[in-house]
């Protein structure tokens, strides 16, 4: 078992997403923050320890975490680390082949209400501008299948500044269901 990294050890961006006092984001606050503010999203301080020091343990075994998503997560082969695919469509769409994507939990999720699941979706192919119309009505496609009943969700993708695996294509999702209002 790797030793625990101290937080003066871990890289700057990973101290900024340490939320020390435990606040958990209610549906509105998640909402908001991946509308214009992804950097504040936040893990528990404990989790955030426990990624640091999985990150080190995955980079000494697999060389990198980009290499460890591929091999072990997700079971695909090296070449998708090279973005390339034998699918023949271009971009991820709601008719991309189950075979070339992944849609998980999140083993390391942010500090949010337990009604909102958040989870990962690793593809083989890129996504194209999620704020494009017809990118989200494509994505919401997707998402209605296999989130079914009466649910909500934001998808985004991280930036490249907030990203630990960049080497294949994901975004995240944050899904809850949509409350009764009797």
């Amino acid at each position: 078992m790797s030793p625990l990294i101290p937080v003066e050890s871990m890289e700057h961006n990973e101290i900024a997403r340490v939320d020390d006092n435990g606040h958990v984001m209610n549906w509105d606050e998640v909402k908001e923050i991946v509308g214009c503010r992804l950097e504040l999203l936040r893990r528990e301080k404990s989790l955030q320890l426990k990624y640091a020091a999985h990150k080190v343990k995955i980079a000494q075994e697999y060389s990198s975490l980009d290499h460890y998503v591929c091999k072990v997560v997700l079971n695909w082969s090296k070449e998708i680390l090279q973005k390339s695919s034998t699918s023949p469509q271009e971009y991820f769409s709601s008719k991309t082949p189950s075979t070339h994507y992944n849609l998980r939990l999140n083993d390391f999720p942010y500090i949010v209400d337990s009604s909102i699941s958040h989870y990962i979706l690793w593809s083989k192919l890129p996504f194209e501008n999620q704020n494009e119309p017809d990118v989200k009505k494509e994505i919401d496609s997707f998402l209605k299948e296999k989130f079914p009943g009466e649910k909500e969700w934001v998808f985004f993708i991280n930036p490249p500044r907030l990203q630990s695996v960049k080497s294949i294509w994901h975004g995240h999702i944050f899904v809850r269901d949509i409350p009764n209002q009797n």
